[in-house]
């Protein structure tokens, strides 16, 4: 494969070394052009294009479909992973006294929904997982009792830690807990299979590591749940025949479809359409080789990490040294990375250079 020639298919690589994928990514000029040719149709009538992009909009669904292991009607496209998030809070009819637990170090979208449902009298317990126990061994001595639904990231995005997903899904069954994964920091990076992992709901989106736009995320609801959920936002999109403008009953759509209320961000689905079908002609087997690859390496040659080396997705955190101005070290390089509270998270992604690590590290070895 030559890295060279799609190097270039990447503007964002003229302006520097970019090692910030677990943030936002940067997009091609591939699904640049695929976004501007569908603005570009937003000129003329609705009912010239409306065949075609519902059409787009399921081939983006099967190719996210095959990505994650899944069936298309087990997903729901929405405008990013904390509506996903949102979606599954709301559809549980919640009761007074249930428990929520949480990591206290998730992201905010993986916070923020679960403590929202305190005005319904549930109770979000967060914990706190020691950076040398599994998330399982932890969660076996705790106190589960009243606890309806665990929610944990797939790959921290603070640490890169990466939880052990069927062993998950396999705790979780088994004490009949609902299993809640916001994915968005694992997907693309590794394989998955989330029909051979017993998962109920699993979010993302596509502007991290599939290098695709802002804007278009989704929602994965294992089938055999999908009928017992309440929907909690409903619109005209969200029933079998939603051309039938003179029907008089709700009739929900057959799968997670039916948690799509309205017209999609045909724009943004078109980006992740480009971006996902690029990525797939690379070859998923070689960008997830090249990843791990990045990742084996910082490891070998970086001190002071934060997570166990054998439990890492693949985002790097590290302690930055005291004695170091690394900010303007890097902008002077014209590295780009994420650099807050003393560490320093790299995410490099399949294009990246070795040559590239090693300039970052020439940095922290001052």
């Amino acid at each position: 494969m030559d890295l060279t020639t799609l190097r270039k298919q990447f503007p964002v690589l003229k302006q520097g070394i970019y090692l910030n994928h677990a943030a936002t990514c940067p997009i091609s000029y591939a699904t640049i052009e695929q976004m501007k040719l569908y603005c570009q149709e937003m000129e003329e009538p609705f009912a010239k294009h409306a065949m075609r992009w519902a059409k787009l909009t399921e081939e983006t669904r099967q190719l996210l479909a095959e990505l994650l292991g899944c069936q298309t009607d087990e997903l729901a496209f929405t405008p990013n992973t904390s509506t996903a998030l949102s979606l599954v809070a709301n559809s549980l009819n919640f009761k007074p006294g249930e428990r929520v637990l949480i990591p206290r170090n998730e992201f905010p979208s993986n916070r923020y929904i679960w403590e929202n449902l305190q005005s319904k009298g549930v109770d979000c317990t967060f914990f706190d997982l020691p950076s040398d126990r599994s998330l399982i061994e932890f969660l076996s001595e705790q106190d589960l009792s009243k606890v309806r639904l665990i929610s944990v990231s797939l790959v921290s995005y603070l640490t890169g830690k990466k939880i052990d997903l069927k062993a998950f899904g396999e705790f979780c069954k088994k004490r009949e807990i609902i299993s809640c994964v916001d994915g968005i920091q694992g997907v693309g990076t590794f394989p998955l299979n989330l029909k051979s992992q017993p998962i109920d709901f699993f979010a993302g989106g596509g502007q991290k590591w599939l290098l695709g736009p802002l804007g278009c995320a989704y929602l994965y609801i294992r089938k055999e749940l999908i009928e017992k959920l309440h929907v909690p936002l409903v619109g005209w999109t969200s029933v079998k025949d939603p051309r039938n403008f003179e029907a008089r009953k709700l009739d929900f759509a057959d799968g997670a479809a039916r948690f799509e209320p309205g017209l999609p961000n045909i724009v943004s689905i078109a980006g992740l359409n480009a971006s996902l079908n690029e990525l797939k002609q690379i070859g998923w087997d070689f960008i997830f080789k090249r990843i791990q690859s990045h990742t084996s390496y910082l490891l070998e040659h970086l001190p002071s990490l934060i997570s166990n080396q054998t439990e890492l997705g693949a985002i790097v955190t590290v302690k930055v040294p005291e004695h170091l101005n690394l900010q303007s070290s890097l902008d002077k390089n014209q590295i780009t990375v994420t650099l807050r509270g003393g560490l320093i998270r790299i995410a490099p992604h399949f294009y990246n250079y070795q040559e590239e690590l090693d300039q970052l590290l020439k940095l922290l070895r001052r």
